[in-house]
């Protein structure tokens, strides 16, 4: 089961083990283009954490819910209300954040009462109301740049949204 001494465990595809980046595998399971690299699952993991830190300097209590079948990754506590949070990773296309708005199902504000979103590459959180979501969407998109037609009807700027 365990490799021999000195010998370096062997990756093939399938396998269920999870590597992270900071691992010295993750660099070669990636260039095998295994499927089992948690890069999504990890990409998350981080946008929580952020997140969570941000809430905590803005002066708010975090609760955790136990285990992973809830629609929201974590509760902050806001003016003596308990408000539900869904943390997504954002990414920066065609000058705007897009994050997506659904896993198994479509987020809604029967499910959370905010969307956040971690842009890595900005280093920026974005705090989505979700009655913004309506009956649900797929993703959701916060303008970074103006639109060339400079409308601005109908559409979220990103700034508008980086208070909680």
């Amino acid at each position: 089961m365990y490799p021999a001494r000195g010998k370096r465990p062997s990756l093939h595809c399938g396998s269920q083990v999870r590597i992270l980046p900071s691992s010295p595998l993750h660099s070669r399971a990636r260039a095998l283009r295994c499927p089992f690299v948690a890069l999504s699952k990890s990409k998350g993991d981080l946008a929580e954490v952020v997140i969570m830190a941000d809430l905590m300097k803005r002066g708010h209590k975090i609760a955790l819910p136990y285990g992973e079948d809830w629609p929201f990754d974590l509760v902050v506590m806001r003016a003596g209300r308990f408000e539900r949070v869904q943390c997504k990773t954002g990414r920066l296309r065609d000058g705007a954040v897009v994050f997506d708005c659904s896993s198994t199902r479509k987020y809604t504000s029967a499910d959370v009462d905010w969307m956040a979103a971690y842009e890595p590459s900005t280093q920026q959180i974005y705090y989505v109301p979700a009655g913004l979501l309506g009956n649900g969407m797929n993703t959701f998109s916060l303008r970074v740049e103006p639109l060339r037609s400079q409308r601005t009807t109908g559409i979220h700027f990103a700034h508008e949204f980086q208070t909680f």
